[in-house]
């Protein structure tokens, strides 16, 4: 068995019958196994419990299933991280996979640093990786609050926390609300970019049936955010109207890459 490390991971599960068993063969793949993985089935249609049953099988490592009625990522996650014990928590969605490394690399650079947040690239096809990542040769830099003015650096599926010191996510918002929880728990020096790609999906980031594949939606979603953390005085009235001005750009610009496909 790979050496384990004191991190939950956190999968929120929305009938993704289809797509759990290779999110799971992907965490059974790692060069270092998590402490455990949580699964919460977040309402879905036909219950999951049995496949869990048979998930078991894949990897030497507890998979602790929770369940709720719909209430969205948010709250499913929210759910996951008041119910794990690591140390340090590893979001994952049941769509997408991680690469062999990932845990490692992440972990020695959370220890290394004391950090409170750190996340990697993310590849929107999998098929594209052509190769994974040496250990050694992995950088890393931190990430700056300003960076969050031109929208959100970081996929959920590549962000590891501190667990006990990470707040966790607004769940009024389904979309959107990974932004704020980064930004909410932002501390200077305590976030980095590992400067690899460790994690994948199979699906284009542009124009998708899910909660990303509306542009419109999404945009107003984004605006709804900036307005809640402008209200909690969690961000200034110059960051606003940058990052408002900014997204206002990136929409028209969108919109012409989803027609054209």
């Amino acid at each position: 068995m790979p050496p384990q490390l004191d991190v939950s991971v956190i999968i929120p599960c929305f009938n993704a019958h289809e797509t759990l068993k290779r999110c799971i063969e992907s965490v059974a793949r790692q060069t270092c196994y998590p402490r455990e993985i949580v699964i919460v089935d977040d309402g879905s249609n036909i219950p999951i419990v049995d496949l869990v049953e048979t998930l078991r099988s894949l990897i030497n490592v507890p998979i602790n299933l929770l369940s709720q009625p719909n209430r969205g990522a948010s709250a499913a996650r929210n759910a996951a991280l008041r119910s794990a014990t690591g140390k340090y928590a590893a979001f994952l969605d049941a769509d997408d996979i991680w690469l062999p490394e990932k845990l490692c690399i992440q972990y020695d650079l959370m220890e290394k640093h004391n950090l409170l947040l750190s996340g990697h690239g993310y590849a929107f096809d999998a098929a594209c990786l052509t190769r994974k990542p040496q250990l050694t040769s992995v950088k890393a830099h931190p990430i700056r609050r300003a960076r969050f003015i031109y929208g959100n650096p970081l996929f959920t599926p590549t962000v590891m926390v501190r667990r006990h010191e990470f707040s966790g996510f607004d769940e009024r918002f389904r979309r959107v609300d990974d932004y704020k929880a980064w930004l909410e728990n932002f501390q200077s020096g305590r976030y980095m970019m590992i400067e690899a790609v460790l994690a994948a999906g199979f699906k284009p980031p542009i124009g998708h049936s899910g909660l990303t594949g509306s542009i419109d939606t999404m945009h107003r979603a984004f605006i709804d955010v900036l307005d809640a953390l402008l209200a909690e005085r969690r961000i200034s009235y110059a960051f606003y109207w940058l990052a408002r001005a900014i997204e206002a750009v990136k929409l028209p610009i969108r919109r012409r890459v989803a027609k054209a496909k």
